[in-house]
């Protein structure tokens, strides 16, 4: 008797709910089984209906799908075949070799944590919103298919992210599934299409108008970002150590002091133009800091964004079109502050890096002066020729002659 009703307990039978016809001609809702199998499936609301361990009778949702439904079939049927044995489903699974998502991404982190603050900051918010839409049935990484990383992907788009967030996103999961050992394959061809955007160097005019507005101190640092090329963080640690005055040299490395070390874990030498040279030994009899770039309190100076963005309000470079958020409700328009979104800090390394190439430096040179593992990369950087430049009516002149 107690056999048979276990097995009563563990059955459970998917639901649809339907409209029906009376035999007086009167319509009402009521619940048909939903047979297994191939075939044509109905379509409303699903339930679950099955027996609880006290031997009460319960319905259960199950979305508006077969699909739906099966998967919480499978997931609750597994639930109560670990209560009969005794085990809580986490029990079950590592009994099984299995690794929960959490796990996972909890060992992943870990591994990731030499990373960059920002970097990990991206894989956490991506990581979250992957384990938050997962489908029920999926707790383990032996769980995920194809399926499941469409299905965020899916989900992603659905709430109006970009199709390069998507993309970038999408490729943080796979970083994760990577260092699992899964082998589920992404199909990148069935993400969103990027559009590629066209290279945007600073133009001489716009360099000219944000230098003649800047202070002394906004000018020397932005002559710096771009003569180097450097990013961010690397000029923000940047010390005088790093300057070789004699050779012309300025070398990105590791900073051990401040945590922080060169992308890709490379250090790097860059050629300085003798007028920046000029500037930094002029500099550097003022500057009582070992970095170049200090803030107020002797540290890396985390604001040159905010100041990039002051000069280029002052010098009336706004588009007039920018509208960013200034909380959570307002938001504020370049016409009269300063947000405008084409000023931004790695347009100076890639006006950078299309000056040093129009000036006659090789592209295989211009990569390892840039710190880019792959050629295509530093390509990406270069930005389309002005046809009536200069340089340009020069090469025509130098191939051809009559």
């Amino acid at each position: 008797m107690a056999q048979t009703r276990n097995r009563f307990q563990h059955k459970i039978t998917i639901y649809v709910r339907t409209q029906k016809t009376s035999n007086t001609g009167k319509t009402y809702w009521g619940f048909e089984p939903v047979a297994l199998g191939k075939g044509r499936k109905p379509t409303g609301s699903y339930y679950l209906r099955h027996v609880d361990q006290n031997g009460k009778q319960k319905w259960v949702p199950a979305g508006q799908s077969f699909a739906e439904a099966d998967e919480l079939k499978e997931q609750l049927g597994a639930e109560k075949t670990a209560e009969s044995s005794g085990l809580t489903i986490e029990s079950r699974d590592r009994l099984l070799g299995c690794t929960t998502v959490n796990d996972a991404v909890a060992a992943f982190m870990k591994a990731k944590e030499h990373k960059r603050p920002r970097t990990l900051q991206a894989y956490s918010l991506t990581l979250k919103c992957f384990s938050d839409t997962l489908p029920n049935r999926v707790r383990n990484v032996e769980d995920i298919t194809e399926d499941t990383v469409r299905h965020f992907a899916d989900h992603m788009t659905a709430a109006g992210l970009s199709p390069k967030t998507v993309k970038n996103r999408v490729l943080h999961v796979s970083f994760l599934l990577k260092h699992v050992g899964s082998k589920v394959k992404t199909r990148w061809s069935e993400l969103p299409t990027v559009e590629k955007q066209p290279v945007k160097a600073f133009t001489p005019d716009e360099l000219k108008k944000l230098m003649q507005e800047a202070d002394e101190e906004e000018h020397a640092t932005f002559s710096f970002f771009l003569a180097t090329g450097c990013r961010e963080q690397e000029v923000s640690h940047a010390e005088w150590s790093d300057v070789d005055f004699a050779h012309r040299l300025h070398t990105v490395q590791a900073k051990p002091e401040w945590e922080f070390v060169p992308k890709s874990h490379e250090a790097r030498s860059i050629p300085l133009p003798a007028e920046l040279v000029d500037m930094l030994r002029e500099r550097k009899k003022q500057s009582e800091s070992k970095l170049i770039f200090p803030n107020r309190d002797g540290k890396p100076n985390g604001h040159f964004l905010r100041m990039l963005k002051r000069v280029a309000y002052r010098a009336g470079l706004n588009c007039g079109h920018c509208m960013a958020k200034a909380d959570r409700v307002k938001k504020r328009s370049c016409k009269n502050h300063a947000v405008c979104e084409q000023w931004y800090l790695h347009r100076f390394r890639k006006t950078f890096a299309t000056k040093m190439h129009h000036a006659g430096l090789p592209l295989k040179d211009l990569q390892t002066v840039l710190g880019h593992k792959s050629l295509t990369t530093t390509q990406l950087y270069l930005a389309d020729s002005d046809m009536k430049a200069a340089h340009v009516r020069a090469v025509a002149d130098k191939a051809f002659s009559f």
